[in-house]
């Protein structure tokens, strides 16, 4: 399954072990990015290391591994408008943008984006799929 990933389930998986972080292992997931979640994890850095329930050195492994796993994809301005558009929080305007472009679900836990009118799978739902 290919999935545009949405920021907070890269906290997620960086702050705890948990379902998002088997389903890496265990589905065969091919995960897209917008570039602009480089920012974010920049962004939360310190909040992320502050709440991890890992060592720094599981933190950085699974740092790394995440990195290399998604595969960051730019969008296109005609997306990022359409994008704009339809989304209820300017943060996930990248990701939906990304969504748009490819064609693909959003792998997110954000309720609200589930309104903006397009395919969102959270955890539990792709846990389930087939």
């Amino acid at each position: 399954m290919d999935v545009v990933i949405d920021a907070n389930i890269i906290f997620s998986i960086l702050i705890k072990k948990g379902f998002n972080d088997k389903i890496l292992i265990e589905k065969e997931i091919h995960i897209y990015a917008p570039f602009y979640l480089k920012e974010e994890l920049l962004e939360h850095s310190d909040e992320i290391l502050f709440k991890t329930h890992r060592s720094y050195e599981e933190f950085l492994e699974i740092f790394k591994m995440l990195m290399e796993q998604i595969e960051f994809v730019d969008f296109e301005l005609k997306h990022y408008i359409a994008a704009s558009k339809i989304c209820s929080d300017k943060d996930d305007v990248p990701y939906v943008a990304l969504a748009l472009k490819l064609n693909l679900p959003i792998w997110s836990e954000d309720k609200i984006l589930k309104k903006d009118f397009i395919k969102v799978y959270n955890t539990k739902e792709l846990v389930n799929f087939p």
